[in-house]
């Protein structure tokens, strides 16, 4: 399982997006799940090993948002023993589990596991955005809704705050020109590093003391910086079906953008930089 996804399973997180998968109630040992995405939108594989032949095993997936409350698990599928399961389900960012029936009624789950189903086909610019955005939900920001953590053209507030699509506080993730260095990359690959601005948003009305806030918005941009920094971004897939991002930086923007406080708004940005290594030509 990934690290920063496995704290969401941990106590004190237990249920914040998922209702846990059932305990095992039987001396056999139970399945290993591992998942494959196609890479190609048509969803992916998921390899049972570990399970008696004789057991029925089920694949449970559901769907990961970021948004608050128990996300439903859902089958996708079962088997008998061991072996492969194609799982067709919609492009984004899952958990799963494998649960097996044995002929003697006990039962057994697997870990759960964290996976996506890509589109080599989208552009790797946007699968980064969307990579970005999974992350920075995962993180659980305190006094944050995970729904208002949104991919958007431009880092713009008109449709933010009370009566809108989008409430506040915010982040918006906007993607920035993208930087292609000639003599970087390696034989027949180039790299190619793609930014994203991460911004911060919460009404602040010029509030007088200045420092209101200030404790929970510096600890948001904190958090999200260790997500980032010197790491592989995962879920994004090239036409080869790898994973193309080999690092990411993050720099800083404004700790402050004066602009938004003078519209009565906190600003504050970072920008994230994936470095993506990709094949020469067409």
């Amino acid at each position: 399982m990934i690290p920063y996804y496995s704290l969401l399973l941990q106590a004190g997180h237990d249920g914040a997006y998922l209702a846990a998968p059932p305990t095992s109630s039987s001396t056999t040992s139970a399945p290993v799940l591992s998942v494959a995405d196609n890479g190609d939108g048509s969803g992916a594989i998921a390899t049972i090993d570990g399970a008696s032949s004789t057991a029925r095993v089920t694949v449970w997936v559901a769907s990961f948002s970021g948004q608050l409350g128990s996300a439903a698990w859902e089958s996708a599928g079962n088997l008998a023993g061991n072996g492969n399961l194609p799982l067709t389900i919609p492009l984004g960012h899952y958990f799963g589990y494998a649960s097996a029936l044995d002929a003697d009624g006990g039962s057994s789950a697997s870990p759960v596991d964290y996976f996506t189903v890509t589109d080599a086909a989208q552009a790797i610019a946007y699968q980064c955005l969307a990579a970005a955005q999974a992350r920075i939900q995962s993180l659980s920001l305190p006094n944050l809704d995970n729904a208002n953590v949104i991919v958007r053209k431009l880092p713009i507030d008109r449709y933010l705050g009370p009566g809108q699509p989008t409430g506040l506080p915010a982040i918006l993730l906007t993607p920035v020109t993208e930087q292609m260095p000639p003599l970087e990359g390696v034989n027949a690959k180039d790299d190619v590093t793609y930014g994203v601005l991460c911004t911060i948003v919460d009404a602040d009305n010029q509030e007088p003391t200045l420092s209101a806030n200030l404790p929970q918005y510096t600890l948001w941009r904190q958090s999200i910086a260790r997500a980032f920094r010197n790491q592989r971004l995962y879920g994004v897939t090239s036409p080869d079906g790898s994973n193309p991002i080999i690092n990411a930086f993050v720099e800083p923007a404004d700790q402050l953008i004066p602009a938004a406080w003078t519209a009565n708004l906190y600003a504050s940005a970072m920008l994230l930089r994936f470095v993506s290594r990709e094949a020469r030509g067409i």
